[in-house]
């Protein structure tokens, strides 16, 4: 049975931890100037909205993951997650021409906020 209140507490404190980790002062700024179209955090702004509601979907959808892995396999089932995860931002990342340093704070935030969702979920729902 899903805990929605767990689900709800983790995808909130996932979203925080995204808009820490991209903030300019944090990861932000290096990100935006290793994306391949060079592209300026001024221009991220125009689509903040849009990038605020996707991080929003991808906290819950990983939230609901997470709580289905761990209900079914434990720790183990969060580490195929990461796992999965972490290969799918490579993947991306070669794909889009992407530079390592990118594919390193991609990668550090997902593995970050799947850590925080697992923890939140471990103790809320047990």
């Amino acid at each position: 049975m899903m805990n929605y209140g767990a689900i709800g507490i983790a995808s909130i404190l996932g979203v925080i931890l995204g808009a820490i980790w991209y903030s300019p002062k944090v990861f932000g700024t290096p990100w935006a100037h290793e994306q391949p179209h060079r592209k300026m955090p001024e221009d991220y702004q125009k689509g903040a909205k849009k990038m605020m509601v996707a991080s929003i979907a991808d906290c819950v959808f990983f939230s609901m993951m997470a709580l289905l892995l761990y209900s079914a396999y434990g720790f183990g089932g969060v580490g195929i997650l990461a796992v999965s995860v972490t290969i799918g931002v490579y993947t991306n990342n070669c794909a889009k021409g992407g530079s390592d340093k990118m594919f390193r704070i991609d990668a550090g935030f997902l593995l970050s906020q799947i850590a925080i969702i697992t923890c939140v979920l471990a103790v809320i729902a047990g």
